[in-house]
């Protein structure tokens, strides 16, 4: 068995928490929180050194939630090509649909669909995939007393998986991936006491990649059967502004590369 550090993936997917992260947060949760502008991933090059390969820019109504936000790449030329938005509605002050659209097309590629407990907590997420034809849901159990998580992820196509995590102070401290009675996975996390503002936006992803409330330091886990990821994280280190959030963070993958995103807040 060889032990690896993780890379976050949509097979290997983060889970909620039990508070602030399984519920929208109210108008007056968002009061003096900073709105993510746009961030810019880059990826190094040993020759040219970072290179921007990505950007995420997002809009916000008058009441500061999410409305929108478009995914750009780097062509060749440095320039910057719009790829895809997704589009946001909410219902009693939380995301009900999220809807992505490829850039110049009328039709959606995919839909995400938001169902809550009278709590606000996430219950239900499903995902209806036009562009490939697949349609997929996970139903969430929480264990309040051991403060963890049970995913359950269900596939059109008649595949699933399971992904389990244990939460200290609104972070994925450790988690197991399952499919059927395999272990795929194990692994645990260590954080910082900085802002992550992916988990700031008002809502959770389908791939439960902005549920911890704070920024990761280091992953160390054990891949044992199902994925092995090509690109592996060992570490990371971040740049804060005054308020603790982060204006640069970088990667360092076991491989010797390392990627980094730049923050810009409104």
């Amino acid at each position: 068995m060889k032990k690896q550090l993780k890379i976050t993936s949509l097979l290997i997917l983060m889970a909620l928490c039990f508070s602030c992260q399984t519920e929208s947060p109210t108008d007056d949760e968002l009061d003096g929180v900073k709105k993510l502008s746009y961030y810019t991933e880059f990826f190094y090059d040993p020759t040219f050194g970072f290179q921007p390969i990505s950007k995420v820019r997002y809009e916000y109504n008058s009441s500061g939630k999410l409305i929108k936000y478009f995914v750009y790449r780097f062509d060749a030329n440095k320039s910057l090509i719009e790829q895809h938005h997704y589009n946001f509605t909410y219902s009693n002050n939380r995301v009900d649909k999220i809807t992505g659209f490829f850039t110049g097309e009328k039709n959606p590629f995919v839909l995400y669909s938001y169902e809550y407990s009278p709590e606000s907590q996430v219950t239900k997420i499903k995902e209806e995939n036009y562009q490939v034809g697949i349609s997929s849901e996970v139903r969430f159990n929480y264990d309040l007393l051991s403060n963890s998580v049970t995913a359950l992820y269900t596939f059109s196509n008649g595949g699933s998986f399971t992904y389990s995590y244990k939460l200290v102070d609104n972070n994925i401290t450790s988690d197991k991936t399952t499919k059927e009675s395999e272990i795929c996975n194990t692994g645990e996390y260590a954080y910082d006491n900085g802002i992550n503002p992916f988990s700031q936006l008002g809502y959770i992803e389908y791939t439960l990649n902005n549920v911890s409330v704070n920024n990761k330091l280091v992953e160390s886990v054990d891949y044992l059967n199902c994925s092995f990821p090509s690109l592996v994280p060992e570490s990371y280190s971040h740049v804060y502004d005054n308020l603790g959030y982060p204006i640069e963070s970088t990667t360092y993958y076991v491989n010797g590369g390392k990627s980094k995103k730049m923050f810009i807040y409104k």
